[in-house]
């Protein structure tokens, strides 16, 4: 989810610098952002869907949870 901040600050940036440079304001910055938020969605969902998979990835996980509860039999993980 670092990434996801990262690309958030990285895009809100370059847009207030368009913003400001040209003077845009009132309806024509909500188009501005509109434009803006559309890579700003897919790139998001890009790294959501890529966290979800590293998450759930079988060969990442190997185990990690039953060697816990061998090394400690009282449910103390």
């Amino acid at each position: 989810m670092f990434l996801s901040v990262q690309v958030l600050i990285c895009i809100g940036t370059v847009y207030w610098a368009i913003a400001e440079t040209l003077g845009i304001a009132g309806a024509a910055a909500l188009v501005l952002a509109t434009i803006f938020a559309l890579p700003l969605a897919y790139v998001l969902f890009i790294a959501v869907r890529m966290a979800y998979e590293a998450e759930t990835d079988p060969a990442t996980n190997s185990n990690k949870f039953q060697e816990r509860v061998q090394r400690f039999p009282s449910g103390i993980a």
